[in-house]
């Protein structure tokens, strides 16, 4: 590889460097002025600078550098669109860095001509993760040495060179997509999940063109005749064809943030996981369906069966099933004639833990259609069902005395108790309990904010984690509610058509309720089951 002198004679420099940096900071205290408290860092290259304090989008930084050089271990530095001319150093340090993709801004963008665009060479481990960013016209999107990172979701083009890692790296690189650049686009290391000339060794890696919309201006997004953001105009547009990187990432990597259908798997590249990654195609013809326990299912019972709708044309089902990835095989099953579901009893399951399952659908062909994997965590022997924290907007509707009021409004002493049509009702019958309203609480600060819409037409705002009870009597937060999932409530079910995370924060106060003898209340018109706090 040409300049590879150059280059370890650099890392030398660098890792004494930081040596010097490691010693000055543990006598002064430790990295971001002392403090074991945890934060969110804003980056801003349009609004920010450098002399304000970065915890909140109003008061952001312009430089990623000075996010890392303030943040501590833990802490997390979310980077708005713009264009960074600068050199990324970790330092040594086990932090988040993440694009954010906003509006027809995009997603941020590693531009430092000539010269490195992101180092690890301070013996970073998995905690140090970089994620979400589009990395263009550097001599080395990513230089490695001596460190262990964990690096997705990046769309690397028109470099020299990509990534390399040298001295021992073990780095963890998956979801990537590398267009166009020059000599090599890995070194010394491996992908998974990824595009990559000559489809490298590794799992899930795909070779050939990611379509993009539009390189020679730096639209990234990839293109899909199911759906896709149209960054000029700011609106969702079909194209003609679809992107192979379109649900080609990690099975095992979290697509919640994507817009539905997401096919239950993220996108290769910068955009994969974030609000503006494109549209997957319909479910796939032949692919398992409909799975219960629901997916991001908790609280599930420790002996639960697992079902799921066949796919269209399946004569068989090869089931996946752990706690680990890969998932090994651990059943082959025939359909029977005309049976509309498929079953399997995993058997007894270890308490509070995240199990992952997928069902292969196999032809009478002997073609297989993979499924998608989906998740669950099982109950604790003694904790109750996770609680929400956070909740409502002031705007959300809830039911007390038989109406509908603002949750902001609610008194204390108000029973908790829906109008039918007939009457009012107080809820007797399992698995609604009555209850009075004991405590309302309000949290002030800037939360998450999600929009749930229902099949009725009606929507429901939800700031950071809430949890909701699902048609087969599990409890799942609002981040895994899905298309299709069905609600309770005390007429019966209802599904979800689409859950949204609001591109912006929302700043100000939010509510919950605490109810005398009870765990739950009613939320919305169509009275969502919700938990209490």
């Amino acid at each position: 590889m040409v300049n590879k002198t150059e280059i370890m004679t650099r890392w030398t420099i660098l890792v004494f460097s930081a040596v010097l940096v490691g010693a000055a900071t543990i006598a002064g205290g430790g990295f971001g002025g002392g403090t074991l408290a945890l934060n969110h860092f804003y980056v801003d290259a349009v609004h920010g600078r450098d002399d304000n304090r970065g915890l909140t989008p109003g008061t952001a930084f312009a430089t990623i550098q000075k996010g890392i050089d303030t943040a501590a271990d833990g802490d997390v530095v979310l980077v708005h669109p713009g264009l960074y001319r600068e050199e990324i150093n970790f330092l040594g340090k086990a932090l988040v860095v993440r694009g954010v993709a906003a509006g027809a801004a995009g997603i941020p963008v590693l531009d430092n001509p000539g010269d490195f665009a992101v180092s690890f060479y301070s013996g970073e481990g998995p905690d140090s993760v970089l994620k979400n960013f589009v990395i263009r016209n550097n001599f080395m999107a990513v230089f490695i040495a001596g460190s262990s990172p964990t690096i997705s979701n990046l769309t690397i083009v028109d470099n020299m060179y990509g990534i390399e890692a040298s001295a021992g790296s073990e780095p963890d690189i998956s979801n990537i997509i590398f267009w166009n650049n020059s000599y090599s686009d890995l070194f010394g290391c491996q992908v998974r999940y990824s595009c990559i000339s000559g489809a490298a060794e590794g799992e899930g890696n795909i070779e050939g063109d990611p379509l993009f919309v539009d390189p020679q201006d730096g639209d990234y997004h990839l293109r899909s005749w199911r759906g896709r953001y149209w960054i000029e105009h700011d609106v969702w547009i079909l194209d003609q064809v679809t992107s192979p990187c379109i649900d080609g990432g990690d099975p095992i990597a979290d697509a919640l943030d994507e817009p539905i259908p997401n096919g239950d798997r993220t996108n290769m590249g910068a955009y994969g996981g974030t609000v503006q990654a494109s549209l997957s195609p319909e479910r796939l013809p032949g692919r398992a369906f409909n799975p219960s326990p629901a997916n991001g299912a908790v609280e599930v019972d420790r002996n639960a069966r697992l079902s799921w709708n066949p796919g269209l044309g399946a004569v068989s089902h090869n089931v996946y099933f752990g706690t680990e990835h890969p998932l090994p095989l651990v059943s082959d099953q025939p359909t029977m004639h005309e049976q509309p579901t498929m079953q399997f009893s995993p058997g007894w399951m270890d308490s509070n833990t995240v199990y992952y399952w997928r069902i292969d659908e196999i032809d009478s062909e002997g073609i297989k259609t993979v499924g998608a994997v989906w998740k669950f965590t099982t109950s604790s022997d003694s904790a109750p069902p996770p609680k929400g924290r956070a909740c409502f907007v002031p705007e959300t509707g809830v039911w007390v005395d038989g109406i509908l009021v603002s949750i902001s409004t609610v008194g204390i002493g108000r029973s908790i108790s829906w109008a039918d049509g007939v009457g009012i009702k107080s809820l007797w019958a399992p698995p609604f309990c009555p209850g009075k309203v004991e405590q309302v609480q309000e949290h002030e600060g800037v939360f998450e904010c999600y929009d749930v819409l229902l099949e009725s037409g009606n929507r429901i705002g939800v700031a950071e984690r809430h949890y909701f009870l699902t048609e087969s009597g599990n409890w799942a937060a609002v981040q895994d509610l899905k298309t299709g999932t069905k609600l309770q409530t005390p007429r019966g079910s209802i599904a979800i058509v689409n859950v949204a995370k609001r591109l912006m924060p929302y700043a100000g106060r939010v509510y919950n309720l605490k109810v005398e003898g009870s765990d739950r209340y009613l939320v919305g018109k169509d009275a969502i089951i919700v938990r209490d706090h």
